[in-house]
């Protein structure tokens, strides 16, 4: 039973541990406005937006800086009057955003803030099953097999089968994949923006979020099946050292 129960906290570990660096991937990447800024230049922006290459950096910042849970995201910080932000958009100055643009980006930080909040819970999990994982070592009946990765390899698996399914998805037919996390995320429609008269959609282009999203599943490889392929090398490799070890004292 206590073998049972430390390899069940031994795969929650290993959850938190990866859910943790991939939300903190998706952190990351989803506030990076130069990042941004590189990817909508790739898409042909910011002609194609009917606004200067200055302004687009401007958006991108603000944007960014309401990810990230600034309040007067929307407002003009370099303005001592304050007001909305404002842009020129095919020679003529207006409001950068329209209300639906600004509830949907307001719903987005909501979103971010809860991520953030959900990655804490998971460092505060994670810190609190070491004791009890070492506790529960101590106390085994029988020693298991030192090194076991089998938690390791369970938790990774859990994680990358969902996910490995929605980029295959993702890669078929990217904007049916885009439209059902976007469901699965919002409880409205603010999302479904017009590209001829919301700016939003036209500055962040689907291959934007397409770029982004792969950069995103690198990072998650890396923690899914880099980290448990390495320690599984360093593992084999521990136990040929000490077969040999073992070997040579037999022989003496």
């Amino acid at each position: 039973m206590k073998k049972r129960i430390l390899c069940i906290a031994n795969v929650l570990w290993w959850l938190c541990f990866a859910l943790y660096f991939i939300s903190s991937a998706v952190l990351e990447i989803g506030t990076n406005e130069t990042l941004y800024f590189e990817l909508q230049i790739r898409a042909g922006l910011p002609e194609s937006a009917g606004i200067s290459a200055e302004a687009l950096e401007k958006l991108d910042v603000h944007l960014a800086s309401c990810l990230r849970g600034r309040e007067d995201w929307n407002v003009e910080w370099l303005n001592p009057e304050g007001g909305p932000l404002r842009v020129v958009v095919d020679g003529v100055e207006q409001d950068a955003f329209n209300a639906r643009e600004i509830q949907h980006m307001e719903d987005c930080q909501q979103l971010f803030k809860l991520l953030r909040a959900v990655r804490l819970g998971l460092a505060i999990v994670a810190v609190l099953l070491l004791p009890f994982i070492m506790i529960l070592e101590e106390w085994k009946e029988k020693p298991a097999r030192a090194g076991s990765m089998a938690p390791v390899w369970t938790a990774s698996l859990m994680i990358t089968v969902p996910l490995a399914l929605f980029a295959l998805w993702a890669v078929i037919d990217f904007g049916s994949a885009f439209s059902f996390f976007h469901r699965l995320l919002f409880t409205n429609d603010l999302w479904l923006l017009d590209p001829t008269t919301d700016l939003l959609i036209r500055i962040c282009p689907s291959s934007m979020f397409a770029s982004m999203g792969l950069r995103i599943a690198l990072r998650a490889a890396v923690i899914l099946l880099g980290v448990p392929v390495l320690l599984t090398v360093l593992k084999w490799i521990s136990d040929r050292v000490r077969k040999r070890k073992t070997n040579e004292t037999v022989e003496l």
